[in-house]
């Protein structure tokens, strides 16, 4: 395609922009005025054809601000030659904390707020920048993979001080009340040293075993 105004010179550059992301959207915009079918931008660019649907939705709508900077970004810009960058001082970038808007901070990172944990956007700078992950992993034929746990030993997790006696044949039931009794009986045994008060250690021992077994008793009470 013959580059013919502002816009299409700066696709045909950014479609050499050093980021995947930005490469990808620029060719299916550019495919897309070719007249394109949905399906061949998919396969030639590497994406998924809902991708290539939510660039062109988005591309009709917001135009080139779905780019980094939008129209005002120096690789948007045409360049005359001999121009060069201007030496500006580099802008100080704020503090942010919980008061801070999270969703408008330009940091990538995680915020927690008594009722809601998210990530807040800014991880490609951009108002898309929530998918670019999944944009870069899908350029990369390559999606992200969970990472197994390995495998654990559940009656060495299930064992207490002065371990409760568990076998593998007990029923559940049995085996939790074994449990439970293991802490009352780990409580009762730091009692005596910690109603004389002469023994820290002790009171502290003591205060560990009553949300143990309430939290045991959530797990094992279906197994009455």
């Amino acid at each position: 395609m013959e580059p013919q105004g502002a816009p299409e010179t700066a696709l045909q550059r950014l479609l050499d922009h050093p980021q995947v992301y930005v490469r990808n959207r620029a060719a299916i915009v550019v495919l897309t005025e070719q007249g394109w079918t949905v399906e061949q931008i998919a396969a030639e660019v590497g994406v998924s054809p809902k991708t290539v649907e939510k660039w062109q939705a988005a591309w009709s709508e917001d135009g080139m601000n779905i780019f980094p900077g939008g129209d005002d970004t120096e690789d948007n810009r045409a360049k005359e030659p001999g121009d060069a960058p201007k030496d500006e001082p580099e802008a100080e970038v704020p503090a942010v904390t919980l008061d801070d808007n999270l969703e408008e901070a330009p940091v990538i990172g995680l915020a927690l707020t008594p009722d809601v944990f998210y990530i807040p956007v800014g991880l490609a700078e951009d108002a898309y920048g929530s998918d670019t992950l999944m944009d870069v992993a899908e350029a990369m034929e390559a999606a992200p993979q969970e990472v197994p746990e390995p495998p654990r030993d559940w009656l060495a997790v299930l064992s207490f001080p002065r371990s409760v006696p568990l076998a593998p044949t007990d029923a559940m039931g049995e085996a939790g009340r074994r449990i439970l009794l293991g802490q009352l009986a780990d409580m009762l045994r730091q009692e005596p040293v910690a109603r004389l008060g002469e023994d820290s250690e002790g009171v502290h021992k003591m205060r560990w075993p009553p949300p143990n077994a309430e939290c045991l008793w959530h797990l094992w009470r279906l197994f009455r």
